[in-house]
């Protein structure tokens, strides 16, 4: 396939931008197919660009510079609360394991003392302190979730 040429192109298409054109631009741009094809498609070209920028809503200069400041600053503070997220995420990890450690450690007097209690002779002061410990143990979690959460 042979490459069509023309040496007039980039000036037909400078004109077409432009929107001045020449009498004998226009004549050459007649006679020449690919200089045609060129004033047809750069044609096309500018009028969908006019009609975008007719449509086109830009917002006032202070908006633009308030929504950039505020992303700067929100940008700002994810940066910094980077590194207190990985303290808590250790200090969290650490808890965990010192828990899991010490109950691994309890776990044969719980083992033993569980087994020694009788259930039918708890006195009421027994029973309220049972049933708190388990409230405890159940809502205790659910409060640090709901107080380290970011929602």
């Amino acid at each position: 396939m042979s490459r069509m040429e023309c040496l007039r192109e980039q000036e037909v298409l400078d004109a077409v931008r432009c929107g001045r054109c020449s009498d004998e631009l226009k004549t050459h741009a007649s006679e020449c197919a690919v200089c045609s094809d060129v004033v047809e498609i750069a044609t096309l070209f500018r009028e969908d660009l006019e009609g975008g920028l007719a449509h086109a809503r830009v917002p006032s200069a202070g908006l633009v510079w308030w929504r950039a400041e505020i992303r700067s600053r929100q940008e700002a503070l994810r940066t910094v609360s980077r590194p207190i997220t990985w303290v808590q995420a250790f200090g969290g990890a650490c808890t965990a394991g010192v828990g899991i450690a010490l109950l691994g450690r309890a776990w044969p007097w719980l083992k033993h003392a569980l087994t020694q209690i009788d259930v039918s002779t708890l006195s009421l002061s027994q029973w309220s302190l049972l049933l708190s410990a388990l409230a405890l143990l159940i809502i205790a979690p659910l409060a640090m979730y709901l107080v380290l959460s970011d929602e």
